[in-house]
């Protein structure tokens, strides 16, 4: 296989030091004696192989012997990454040729790998219960990935399993592409790329010829062996030549909704909330149903700050931002309540109350600013930095300032009925 540009060859890496400390030199002001300060070290960055749960994640097809090639690889980078736990994705038929390989006490090749490399734990870290099978919507295990529903459902195991890592904070993850069919290994460097952080590493392992996908080569032992190729000509695993070539990772999470970091969605659910996150700002508002989406995500509120959500978007929609911006003192209140009646299991009595309450001393001023705050709030809890288009701000100046979204009425839709 041809390298890509940016690939990075080779299981050892380089690591740049960090300056550990600094002088600043100051003048004391009374004396005119020059003082040196120490700033303290900068730490440098934690190697994946300083966290204690280690976890290697691969895509594996009828090949098996690529989980034990980019095992071997990764035991000799500097530091060495031996993983704690082993995590295979693959199918029904990819799991039985896994276990009678891998596993099968006939054969074992990883505790042979294990004893040949002197490592060990690697047997122990890969049990049957983290083989994961694909399975369809019914829950039956696939032969094969040959239909978009059964590349969906891949998709979907991909995701769970890397958010599930990924939400760890003393987890380091190592993603290998290197088995499987070419939609797995897209799917989980595209995953990867979305949940990934600084700790977290996407390979590919390639090997020479004529020992890539050799059905009796799994790594080069340390006392050769003499193999039969495909035209059946003898050759010593001393001439195999494994290189683990580390691919550099977009990393998306931080600029993403956070709801991507715990919500149980589907793949396809996330690449279409991405997209919209990365789109143009806007606003979806279904008042019976008593939801807010903005930018096609979600946003849990409580049925008072809700209706204050959907009052000043229903203003800002007919009116535009500035004319239909909010000021406590001016506006009229009924149109507010008209929507909070309108919200899913509402009672007449609640409604009662709420007017109530606004009537008091200065109700109406602390009653908008605490639920405007707390607006701001979910916003920012749900969509991370992609909130701020979406936050109501101030329009005007001091004593008259109004609050409202800022967003055209073209990209406002509110639902009353």
């Amino acid at each position: 296989m041809a390298d890509l540009p940016g690939w990075r060859r080779g299981p050892q890496v380089r690591r740049g030091k960090v300056a550990g400390t600094a002088a600043v030199h100051r003048r004391h002001l009374c004396s005119r004696s020059i003082a040196t300060t120490m700033m303290p070290p900068v730490p440098e960055p934690r190697s994946p192989a300083d966290f204690p749960r280690r976890v290697l994640l691969a895509s594996l097809g009828l090949a098996p012997q690529v989980l034990t090639e980019t095992l071997y690889c990764l035991a000799q980078a500097s530091p060495p990454f031996v993983p704690t736990e082993i995590h295979v994705v693959t199918t029904l038929e990819g799991r039985h040729r896994a276990m009678l390989t891998l596993l099968d006490e006939s054969t074992a090749m990883l505790s042979a790998l294990e004893a040949d490399i002197r490592i060990a734990g690697l047997r122990a870290a890969l049990t049957p219960e983290r083989i994961h099978v694909i399975v369809d919507v019914a829950g039956t295990p696939l032969a094969d990935i040959d239909s978009e529903a059964d590349n969906a459902a891949t998709a979907d195991l991909i995701v769970r399993l890397v958010r599930e890592f990924t939400a760890d904070q003393e987890c380091a993850l190592h993603a290998s592409i290197a088995g499987g069919r070419k939609t797995m290994g897209f799917l989980l460097g595209y995953t990867l790329s979305l949940f990934g952080r600084p700790q977290d590493r996407l390979s590919h392992v390639l090997v020479s010829e004529p020992f890539q996908a050799h059905p009796q080569f799994f790594f080069p032992p340390r006392m050769p062996r003499v193999l039969l190729d495909r035209n059946q000509r003898p050759v010593s695993t001393a001439e195999a030549q494994l290189t683990l070539a580390e691919i550099p990772v977009v990393r998306l999470r931080d600029g993403l909704p956070r709801g991507f970091l715990t919500a149980d969605w589907r793949y396809s659910d996330i690449v279409a909330a991405a997209q919209s996150a990365m789109s143009q700002p806007v606003i979806k508002i279904d008042v019976p149903a008593g939801r807010l989406f903005c930018g096609g995500i979600a946003v849990p509120l409580k049925p008072v700050t809700f209706a204050v959500a959907a009052w000043m978007a229903a203003r800002t929609a007919r009116l535009g931002p500035e004319d239909g911006a909010i000021r406590w003192s001016t506006c009229d209140w009924t149109e507010f309540l008209d929507i909070y009646s309108r919200l899913p299991d509402q009672q007449p009595a609640r409604v009662v109350r709420l007017r109530q309450r606004l009537k008091e001393p200065a109700g109406e001023e602390e009653f908008l600013r605490e639920h405007v705050s707390r607006l701001k709030r979910a916003l920012r809890e749900t969509l991370g930095p992609d909130s701020t288009p979406y936050e109501p701000r101030p329009f005007g100046r001091k004593p008259s300032t109004r609050v409202g979204f800022a967003l055209l009425p073209g990209a406002i839709t509110v639902k009353l009925a």
